[in-house]
């Protein structure tokens, strides 16, 4: 949806017979277009690794699982959500920043 009112827009602004209306209806439908894809963005809280919308023991024990990971290892893309500081490694403070936020 989002790719065609873009097209449709560059189209109606390549268009130098286009009318008022047409600008406008054009900036309309790309601005709706965009307003629900960015509604559509599903955002995940730092610590809410389990992407469940709350912060729970859950998180805690994929954090858990994930202790002493560091970004050296080769699978670092996979644990690099438990680093909830974001210094390279998985440890006691991202274990202490999870329990903070499920007590809040």
């Amino acid at each position: 949806m989002l790719k065609a009112a873009i097209d449709q827009a560059q189209a109606v602004a390549d268009n130098i017979a286009a009318t008022t209306e047409q600008v406008e209806k054009a900036v309309s439908e790309l601005t709706t277009a965009l307003q629900t894809f960015m509604d559509s963005v599903i955002t995940i809280q730092p610590g809410d690794v389990n992407g469940d919308g709350r912060y729970s023991v859950g998180d805690l024990g994929i954090i858990a699982a994930s202790y002493g990971k560091t970004s050296a290892d080769p699978n670092w893309s996979s644990y690099k959500n438990a680093d909830l500081n974001n210094d390279g490694k998985v440890d006691i403070e991202d274990l202490a920043a999870l329990a903070r936020k499920i007590l809040e």
